[in-house]
């Protein structure tokens, strides 16, 4: 009898340790999930924060220019500064949308020029800045890469907004180079390193990994006085990223900072001939010419908005019928639309006129 209390005892005994360790799991499992949930509201709240501030900047000029009444510009110079303020807006949507759908981007690398891109670049944040650093583009001008260039713009855009950002203007000494260096991998292949380095507050060792996060506070993390709190730079680590590269940081507080990252370079004969080809896919036979004709008159009235939501579903209907040449065009086109690049837009419709 005793015996029997004993095992009966033991097997409660058991049974009461198992509950009390699953209750403990259990406990665990919660405890796991609030944690989730709090660093889930905690991104929401950051990501809330990076819209409202980053969309705010552009806005309030946008609001203020477009007063009919508004007595510091003309009406042309008004509307100019509207439309630079509407595409910093344009960008930044991008700029999210593109983190977001990171693993879903399917990039269509060509031979661009790396000049170009970093003129461009610099036109754009020039135009839509005061009191800026010395910007000086040193790349040689035959300086060709692989790359999808709507993208690297902007991953050059990001960077030289971020390096303004943190740097004295030009009457106080204030610099940023934009440079390139030829390396040579394990294989023999050669890339160019391009860097974009300013002379501003610089960014200490232990930050390197947390500026790349989303949506991140730069206040929070002492790095500097500008308040954006948005995702410019985990844009450009997503970007490079899927280049196959990675972006390189050197940098010693109040001394500046260097950020560079790696293009597979093209020689100079191999990139006339790449060049010639793209031009030569542009040669539409007649009967193309005819087919898209039809989708000309819906496409021209878009010319001087191209980030009409509109454009791309005209796009959509346009099949290429396995032509390369009309898949082409779509692409130079679509191009042409995620630059802004009105000039371009109306020679790509008059070519098939």
């Amino acid at each position: 009898m005793v015996e029997l209390q004993r095992d009966q005892l033991s097997e409660s005994s058991t049974q009461l340790a198992e509950l009390l360790e699953e209750s403990q799991s259990q406990k665990e499992i919660l405890e796991i999930r609030n944690q989730e949930m709090e660093s889930l509201q905690s991104t929401k709240d950051l990501m809330i924060s990076a819209v409202n501030h980053d969309l705010r900047n552009p806005l309030n000029p946008i609001l203020n220019y477009s007063q009919a009444d508004y007595p510091k510009f003309t009406e042309k110079e008004r509307l100019a500064m509207i439309h630079d303020r509407a595409k910093m807006m344009f960008a930044l949507i991008n700029d999210i949308m593109d983190v977001y759908r990171a693993d879903k981007m399917q990039l269509q690398p060509q031979t661009a020029s790396l000049h170009r891109a970093v003129t461009e670049a610099i036109i754009t944040i020039s135009e839509a800045k005061n009191d800026l650093p010395e910007i000086i583009n040193t790349i040689p001008e035959n300086a060709q890469a692989v790359f999808e260039y709507k993208y690297i713009e902007r991953v050059l855009e990001n960077l030289l907004s971020n390096a303004i950002k943190y740097s004295e203007s030009q009457a106080n000494g204030g610099k940023i180079e934009f440079y390139t260096e030829i390396i040579t991998d394990d294989t023999t292949k050669k890339y160019h390193r391009i860097a974009i380095k300013d002379n501003g507050m610089g960014i200490s060792k232990e930050k390197f990994e947390e500026i790349f996060l989303p949506f991140s506070n730069p206040n929070a993390k002492n790095i500097g006085a500008a308040k954006s709190v948005g995702i410019g730079l985990t844009f450009c680590k997503t970007i490079v990223e899927a280049h196959g590269s990675q972006i390189l940081i050197e940098s010693e507080v109040g001394k500046g900072t260097t950020f560079a990252f790696d293009l597979e370079m093209v020689e100079e004969n191999t990139a006339k001939n790449s060049e010639n080809q793209h031009q030569g896919e542009l040669l539409l036979t007649d009967s193309e010419k005819v087919y898209l004709q039809d989708f000309v008159p819906q496409l021209a009235v878009f010319q001087e908005e191209l980030f009409n939501a509109d454009v791309r579903k005209i796009l959509k209907n346009i099949e290429d019928k396995g032509s390369e040449s009309v898949k082409r065009w779509k692409q130079v086109l679509e191009q042409s639309i995620d630059e802004m690049d009105e000039e371009g837009f109306k020679d790509l419709l008059e070519l098939i006129n």
